[in-house]
């Protein structure tokens, strides 16, 4: 069964209520994890669109130097300063910093910016469930892993988006991982370079980095990786599989896949994320036997639905009940007309259970899952 026939429909609504372009950041930033030390210092050159006024960094980094390079003795020439600006949640964690003074500048501008951080965030209290996404860390370096979260440790704006450029030093062994296409991976001075280029705009991005074990596989030009923390050729090769398999689904439900590769990476800590060309499954999910045939397929889907078309979460987060259309029940829909009426009465049914007088709200007030009812009207 073919799907595409109501996909125009959706399309046109929400390129209806779609807003304005947001302005877009591109970094080119050099990234250095010390694991032994618990650090990570970063380089950053950023270019800021005109009438970005002001860049949010982590509170947990530390400014070496910050800059707008220009002319010597012009009034380009400046240094960036803490500012007072509208808080973000979470307020107390993020430093606002001006990107220029005066004169507003009408042209693309350049700021320079070098910062580094002692992180340590433990993870045993992280959970991550059918009903709730867990708390997310900031950022932790450490003998376990290095995960940097999708907003913080590179500058950002709110109302932006960014495209990215990464050349990720870290010791031998060691293999970061993050979206776009890995161009670079060698051994260099006893340190491990990879370069990833994310030339499609994104609202975020995250940074993993461990010992990981790696398949590759080309499938119609995406380069499909596992990134498994065990030797497992087996798994890898179900994953393979089904990576495959999907592509070759939602190209032709959908259209052409929208990034260069796909990565399947596993976390040392529970996770189920989705991101523009890969996905992030914690270890104990990743193996259970179901997964690569119903969940995984459903992160894959989001490369095209929240991760390619992103959300404006001003209106409302739309993109997992479409996900759950094109995914986990068309999966039911692929089994038959049995399977696909059992999936949605127990939607129906999810409904009834969870959503009662003061946990009922309209989709556009729903962001993301954390209990039943949120859920029930997110992803039903």
């Amino acid at each position: 069964m073919r799907l595409t026939p109501i996909l125009p429909l959706l399309l046109a609504a929400a390129t209806a209520a779609a807003a304005a372009p947001r302005p877009v950041l591109h970094h080119e930033a050099s990234v250095s994890l010390n694991v032994a030390e618990h650090e990570v210092s970063v380089s950053d050159v950023i270019t800021v669109p005109a009438g970005v006024d002001t860049l949010w960094l982590d509170a947990a980094f530390r400014l070496v130097s910050w800059s707008r390079p220009g002319p010597a003795g012009s009034r380009d020439a400046q240094r960036l300063f803490p500012v007072q600006a509208e808080p973000i949640a979470p307020a107390d964690s993020l430093v606002p910093f001006a990107t220029w003074v005066g004169e507003a500048p009408t042209e693309p501008f350049e700021v320079k910016l070098r910062y580094a951080a002692r992180l340590l965030e433990s993870t045993d209290d992280v959970t991550f469930s059918r009903e709730n996404v867990g708390r997310e860390i900031r950022g932790t370096v450490g003998e376990e892993g290095v995960y940097l979260a999708c907003e913080g440790w590179l500058p950002f704006h709110p109302d932006a988006m960014a495209t990215h450029r990464l050349t990720v030093r870290s010791p031998e062994g060691w293999l970061p991982v993050t979206q776009g296409a890995r161009v670079r991976s060698a051994v260099e001075n006893g340190l491990q370079v990879t370069e990833w280029e994310a030339w499609k705009p994104a609202d975020g991005l995250i940074l993993i980095a461990n010992r990981y074990h790696v398949t590759e596989r080309d499938f119609g030009g995406v380069t499909s990786y596992t990134y498994f923390l065990e030797d497992d050729p087996a798994l890898a090769e179900t994953y393979q599989e089904r990576t495959g398999a999907y592509l070759a689904m939602y190209d032709e439900m959908i259209g052409p896949y929208p990034y260069a590769k796909f990565a399947t990476v596993e976390n040392w800590f529970p996770t189920g994320y989705g991101m523009p060309s890969w996905t992030l499954l914690g270890g104990t999910v990743l193996r259970l036997p179901f997964i690569p045939y119903t969940s995984f397929g459903h992160e894959i889907a989001h490369n095209w639905w929240g991760n390619s078309a992103f959300v404006d979460d001003e209106g409302g987060n739309w993109c997992e009940g479409l996900t759950v259309y094109c995914a986990d029940y068309h999966y039911k829909v692929l089994e038959g007309d049995a399977a696909a009426a059992e999936y949605r009465k127990n939607l129906l049914k999810d409904f009834v259970a969870y959503v009662r007088e003061g946990r009922d709200m309209p989709l556009r007030e729903f962001r993301e899952r954390h209990i039943g009812s949120t859920r029930a009207i997110g992803y039903g």
